[in-house]
């Protein structure tokens, strides 16, 4: 079960968004106006000669791995960081504004909130990785919003979590 935390967008792409899934050989990704997350079954050369049929040449994916990778040099590595990977394991009280299901037809509000916030990559077509749930103001504008991004059967992240900034410390 949490052996598939080490290679997360890979389960993903396997499992519950099989078919968000671009794949060739060893390799998987998701459609470029969905996601840049791509992974790989093993860090092997072979793996990333098959990722390469499934990139346009200059774009950019991102792959999350439990270990450093010893990337072949047809690939350059524009950042390289550790993050943090949490586990919810006890749900807190509901909160004391509901939520609303965000659709489809909030897509344009919620690419403004997330050009605004910017809590990570958030594109025309994320919407259909998850479930994601948003505050409107008293005027109607959408001002903080969350949904679920990378899922597998046993685990889905929480991704896009913002708060316009004229919105935030109000709890």
């Amino acid at each position: 079960m949490l052996e598939s935390l080490d290679n997360p967008i890979w389960f993903a792409l396997t499992t519950v968004h099989r078919s968000l899934a671009c794949a060739h050989g060893l390799a998987r990704r998701y459609s470029p106006d969905v996601s840049p997350l791509a992974a790989l079954l093993h860090p092997t050369n072979d793996a990333f000669a098959d990722l390469q049929r499934l990139v346009s040449p200059g774009e950019h994916v991102a792959l999350f791995t439990a270990s450093p990778l010893d990337v072949p040099a047809s690939w350059h590595v524009d950042r390289s960081r550790w993050i943090d990977q949490m586990i919810c394991e006890a749900s807190l009280a509901p909160p004391s504004v509901a939520p609303l299901q965000l659709g489809t037809t909030d897509v344009p509000e919620m690419m403004e909130l997330t050009a605004a916030t910017e809590p990570g990559p958030f594109l025309p077509q994320t919407i259909q990785m998850g479930t994601y749930f948003g505050i409107r103001a008293s005027d109607g504008r959408l001002v903080a919003m969350a949904g679920e991004r990378l899922q597998t059967t046993v685990f889905a992240e929480i991704s896009a979590v913002c708060t316009h900034p004229e919105f935030r410390g109000r709890g």
